[in-house]
């Protein structure tokens, strides 16, 4: 009885660790996601204090990068599971301008099968 006791205050201290509120300091993240793949170019201004932080974003898990950033403009599935959000940083990219051609400026973040960020690409 004691043992079931012990395992579920366990669980439930893991699901809290697992679940803290992520912030970046210096990061407008309600700025952010209202800026949808980087139209408004807010985004712009913010990438700095994202790539001074990286660190903090490196392990989290999909849910808590989408609770941070907001869904991705743009997914990419990999083999074995893995999976990449991208994010568009400017307007400079063809979900604002149909007549874009190039590589978009953008933050890439890279999950492993396990759902964990593992790596953060900056594209400029």
């Amino acid at each position: 009885m004691i043992k079931n006791k012990l395992i579920v205050v366990a669980l439930l201290f893991i699901l809290i660790a697992c679940n803290k509120e992520i912030q970046l300091d210096g990061f407008d993240a309600e700025g952010w996601k209202k800026d949808l793949a980087g139209c408004q170019n807010f985004r712009k201004t913010m990438i700095h204090n994202v790539k001074l932080q990286k660190e903090k974003l490196l392990g989290l898990r999909e849910n808590q990068i989408v609770k941070l950033l907001g869904p991705p403009d743009q997914k990419d599935l990999r083999k074995r599971g893995q999976k990449v959000f991208i994010y568009f940083i400017d307007s400079k990219n063809t979900k604002c301008d149909s007549t874009f051609k190039g590589i978009p400026a953008s933050l890439k973040i890279r999950f492993s099968a396990l759902e964990l960020s593992n790596e953060l690409i900056f594209a400029e």
